[in-house]
């Protein structure tokens, strides 16, 4: 299958799974980028210095907040899918028979759509910016390795700014895979036993004497045979150089653009003797939250299918070449644990199995490039031709199975469901602001205003919580007279560690609701000026 027909079906695919089922498990971090695309587009994640907000970017002109929330999704689920056939691409080209890239990620796509959990399934296409930047990162290797050096720049400065981390996949990738395809090219091709005998060893004698002669005569000529040979290996280095260069290029764009971040991070380095702790700690949350219910059993028949395929159709060359693409990458995955374990973010976040969900793709997809290799190798030309053709399909029907027949009216039923349960007391009560737990407000403030969009009101409510900090100028405008704050009943204002930043004013109870508090600014505090910025 061409790339351009591949990701048209990669886009129907995509659309599929967002009017599916897709949306009944959205939480803060997935609905905060979508209230930055309606509220106050920032370049960075808000409070923060990483992930650039590029989706959120692309969905600007989409007011509605239903259908900024479709389109970021399906840009989310696009990337998402592509990001398994852009690695996939780059890491098996030279290794391997060059169509296995496309039936490989197919099926590791299908397990894990069929096995990631709805939560997982929202990192990884919308929560998280990890299926994003490798699908961009992957491709622009792709394209980089192909000589389309500027397009490919583009690609992956954009890549490492939407996930500076992102480098720490890529780059182990792109020098294991030329290690892994120089070593193919200069390996001997196998050979039948030569036939000794007095004869052919007095040839074999005569063609070295006439060979060293050769060499002697020509001794003045060997400066310029070595240039030449260095030349040939500049050349054919020369797209390994550009992706490392163009890597590392990203990478400092990036870190040049989070200087300019109105909000700094305090990234560090943990002491050696903790990697050890912190690596098991993000392998034991990884296989619990990702590999524990069923995907690790997929992988480990995967990796057996193709040794029995090997073994029943006598393809061990097809079977050393995709475990050796495999083992790249395995290690590309291990670096990125190697490196998260390192830093200090992981470990102030309780060592979330999240950090290393890239690596956990990486595994996936070289389990089945094991499975799949020799498999195809047992089928015909034309038969191989086709299963690359067809290796969308099957995704196709599992994202079918998994989600759902597609529907608007099941999307918005589905957002109610999960995001509505103090909706309507918000409206009611004239609320302006909903204070509170981060992963309480936020779902809330989303749903309050897609209410209020869907009947045609312009009113708008404002979240007062963790990462509201960009968007301070614009809820304190509200007229104090009018503020009115909506906390949901079984919050705990003691947990509000982020108020003090905020400058709030002293505030008191109104009124109690069902699932709601009423919270108005304090008498004493009600007639004092309005805090602007």
């Amino acid at each position: 299958m061409r790339a351009r027909t591949l990701l048209v079906w990669l886009a129907v695919i995509a659309l599929l799974v967002d009017l599916g089922s897709y949306h009944r498990s959205h939480h803060g971090d997935s609905l905060v980028p979508v209230l930055m695309s309606l509220q106050h587009w920032t370049p960075f994640f808000w409070e923060q210095d990483r992930f650039f907000m590029l989706v959120p970017l692309l969905a600007l002109p989409f007011r509605d907040p239903l259908a900024n929330l479709l389109v970021q999704s399906a840009l989310g689920i696009f990337a998402g899918l592509g990001a398994y056939f852009a690695v996939g691409h780059y890491a098996l080209a030279e290794l391997t028979d060059r169509r296995l890239w496309q039936p490989s990620a197919a099926l590791a796509l299908c397990l894990f759509v069929a096995f990631a959990s709805d939560n997982t399934a929202l990192d990884w296409f919308g929560a998280q910016p990890y299926g994003v930047s490798l699908a961009l990162g992957g491709w622009g290797l792709v394209l980089a390795r192909a000589g389309r050096v500027l397009v490919g720049a583009v690609l992956l400065v954009l890549a490492l700014l939407v996930n500076p981390a992102a480098l720490f996949v890529l780059g182990p990738l792109v020098v294991g895979w030329r290690l892994l395809a120089g070593a193919a090219a200069t390996a001997p091709a196998p050979s039948r036993p030569a036939v000794a005998s007095s004869q052919a060893r007095r040839q074999q004698r005569r063609r070295a004497a006439r060979e060293h002669a050769r060499v002697a005569v020509a001794a003045p000529s060997r400066l310029v045979a070595c240039s030449e040979r260095l030349v040939r290996l500049v050349r054919r280095e020369r797209p390994t150089a550009w992706c490392l260069g163009l890597l590392l290029g990203g990478f400092a764009v990036s870190l040049f653009a989070s200087r300019a971040a109105e909000y700094r991070m305090a990234y560090a380095i943990l002491p050696p003797a903790e990697w050890p702790a912190c690596w098991w700690g993000l392998l034991r949350n990884a296989w619990r939250a990702y590999l524990a219910d069923g995907l690790a059993a997929a992988m480990a028949a995967g990796l057996l299918v193709g040794v029995i395929a090997a073994a029943l159709g006598r393809r061990w060359r097809a079977l050393r070449q995709a475990l050796a693409a495999a083992a790249l990458l395995a290690a590309s995955g291990a670096a990125c644990v190697l490196v998260m374990g390192a830093l200090n973010w992981p470990k102030l976040n309780d060592l979330a199995p999240r950090y290393i969900l890239p690596a956990v793709a990486l595994w996936l997809l070289g389990s089945m490039v094991v499975a799949t290799g020799p498999l195809l190798a047992l089928l015909s030309e034309p038969r191989r031709r086709l299963a690359a053709a067809a290796a969308a399909a099957p995704l196709l029907v599992v994202a079918l199975l998994r989600y759902g027949v597609p529907s608007l009216q099941g999307v918005r039923a589905d957002l109610d469901r999960s995001l509505g349960a103090r909706t309507q007391e918000v409206i009611d009560s004239g609320a302006t602001h909903v204070i509170g737990d981060y992963w309480k407000v936020w779902p809330t403030v989303f749903h309050v205003n897609l209410v209020l969009a869907s009947r045609g009101s312009e009113r708008r409510v404002w979240g007062v919580t963790h990462r509201s900090l960009p968007t301070r100028h614009l809820w304190l405008a509200v007229p104090r007279s009018e503020m009115r704050f909506a906390m949901a009943a079984d919050d705990d204002p003691r947990r509000w560690w982020w108020s003090a930043a905020l400058g709030l004013p002293p505030l008191e109870v109104e009124r109690r609701l069902e699932t709601i508090v009423i919270l108005r600014p304090a008498a004493a505090a009600a007639g004092s000026p309005g805090r602007r910025g």
